[in-house]
């Protein structure tokens, strides 16, 4: 995408709080070129996804919290961000989950929002896409689009979100070790790197990772992973 365009969908049961929040995103963002999709959450259902999006969702809707909402956008657009729009606070803690990027009280809308946007846009020009060639082509995909690396004989193998396979290349896993931990990724095993975006849950041994995938890791790496984890989702 490029980097003067955003996707943007607001989600939210009130008319007049969808047109708050949207008028308040167009005086911060107007400079720049932005896709909106305006929805309540019985609609949500009609949403035409498209990968990298800024979502806005109130939290208490009739039928469909904004938590649902947003486990259903983790689970399949996890290289979105999402702010939280609410006048309930209290539920921040709640609210946690790795494309979490922001909370914004409704009350105090244009300052919050524009700091949440200003986090979007920082955190967006460090993740560059991971270049690599395999079966002589060369292939460009987001950092967060990536599940986790791994090591196999000689090949690095590379888990990307809605792709049967691993891409093999010629790659050592010292090689992209620095910009992948940039990018959110840890060590689970001496073989494993694995992103924080995609973890599902730990059950030691064990670390469940997005599309099925499972990791076992060691009792000292399961704790780091732990703290990575919480971390990530508290990260300001």
């Amino acid at each position: 995408m490029p980097a003067n365009k955003m996707n943007v969908v607001i989600i939210d049961d009130d008319h007049d709080d969808l047109l708050r929040v949207q008028q308040c995103l167009h005086q911060i963002l107007r400079e720049m070129e932005i896709d909106y999709q305006i929805l309540t959450a019985d609609s949500f259902s009609s949403l035409s996804p498209q990968p990298h999006t800024f979502y806005v969702l109130d939290i208490d809707m009739p039928g469909e919290d904004g938590f649902k909402i947003a486990k259903e956008i983790n689970d399949w657009q996890p290289s979105s961000a999402i702010v939280f729009c609410t006048n309930h606070m209290h539920l921040i803690h709640d609210a946690m989950r790795p494309n979490t990027l922001y909370f914004v009280n409704k009350s105090n809308l244009k300052e919050q929002m524009t700091l949440a946007v200003r986090k979007y846009i920082a955190n967006r020009g460090l993740a560059e896409d991971f270049h690599f060639q395999f079966m002589k082509q060369n292939y460009s995909v987001p950092w967060s689009d990536i599940i986790c690396f791994n090591t196999e004989g000689n090949n690095l193998l590379i888990t990307v979100i809605n792709t049967p396979d691993p891409y093999a290349v010629h790659k050592s896993m010292k090689s992209i070790r620095a910009d992948a931990i940039k990018n959110h990724f840890i060590s689970c095993t001496s073989s494993y790197l694995i992103n924080l975006y995609h973890i599902k849950t730990i059950k030691d041994p064990y670390v469940y990772l997005s599309e099925g995938k499972k990791v076992k890791a060691g009792k000292r790496a399961i704790k780091d992973v732990k703290e990575a984890q919480l971390s990530f989702l508290l990260r300001t």
